[in-house]
């Protein structure tokens, strides 16, 4: 499966009058939160595109242009995208690696296109709300993604897991709100309980060459509040932003949407990654089930 991935960036000034006259758009793994291995997925002329907007060399090197790059081959998702600038004598520069991420697993949407209308103060037309819809569960898919979590309730989900001979068996989903069974080789067995986020039998979950099936229950419902207003946030900055530009005139009107860095669509940060998987991740929240 294929996915097609925008990107906008802006090369180094150059005092030396050498413009750049290519841009390799690259791909890499998310791995733990940071790219992985870059892949080259295709290497754009600046001067004459396709896949640039706009086209054409930098008449003044030393005040280049914003582009926006477009690639249908990106293969990865979610994953890590940046352009990689080249000039004619093998000088290069980087731009910033960017995070994206299509959809959440399971189409989820945590918030809805009632809840964007109220936020912007408008009233959306049919068409916008399909598209407000779209954008919005690919905000959810990106926050799920950064989170490393589901986030939202799932009601009696199975997890498979090898066997071990170890106490505890880590549930990967939290907050875990119940486990209604647990299966150790085909046999259900009773004589465990659940502490924080690990399921505990003391006699073990068998060995590594048989399968343990637990089937439980977690997330939260409804999903906190702030990785709504996150989620809404990403999208208001899309809908009103939808060329990713840091600034615009009109006349003697000039506005600014974002003074820290140019804007990144339908991604998160860094910064945010972390701070959602400290409030959502393990630690943050258990509950003790007997």
């Amino acid at each position: 499966m294929s996915y097609v991935r925008t990107l906008t960036a802006t090369p180094v000034p150059r005092v030396d009058a050498v413009p750049f006259t290519t841009a390799a758009f690259r791909e890499a793994p998310d791995v733990d939160g940071s790219p992985g291995t870059w892949t080259t997925l295709e290497t754009i002329d600046l001067d004459t595109g396709p896949g640039v907007s706009p086209a054409g060399l930098d008449t003044d090197p030393n005040s280049p242009q914003e582009r926006t790059f477009t690639t249908a081959l990106a293969t990865l998702d979610p994953a890590w995208y940046q352009v990689v600038f080249t000039d004619d004598l093998g000088g290069t520069d980087q731009s910033t690696p960017r995070y994206a991420s299509t959809a959440g697993p399971d189409g989820d949407q945590f918030a809805t296109a009632s809840d964007l209308a109220a936020r912007l103060g408008v009233t959306l037309t049919a068409g916008e709300q399909d598209r407000a819809d779209a954008l919005l569960i690919s905000a959810t898919g990106a926050v799920q993604t950064a989170a490393g979590q589901q986030i939202s309730r799932v009601a009696d989900d199975t997890l498979t897991v090898r066997g071990t001979r170890e106490p505890t068996i880590l549930l990967p989903e939290r907050p875990v709100e119940s486990v209604a069974s647990v299966t150790v080789d085909g046999t259900a067995v009773t004589d465990w309980w659940v502490q924080n986020d690990e399921l505990v039998r003391p006699c073990g979950f068998g060995h590594d060459g048989i399968e343990v099936t637990i089937v439980y229950t977690h997330g939260f419902d409804p999903v906190p509040e702030f990785v709504k207003a996150l989620v809404l946030e990403m999208v208001v900055g899309v809908w009103v932003n939808p060329s990713n530009l840091v600034s615009e005139r009109v006349g003697q009107v000039q506005v600014a949407y974002g003074v820290q860095s140019p804007p990144a669509g339908l991604t998160v940060s860094r910064e945010t990654r972390r701070d959602l998987r400290r409030l959502l991740g393990r630690g943050s929240l258990s509950l003790p089930i007997r």
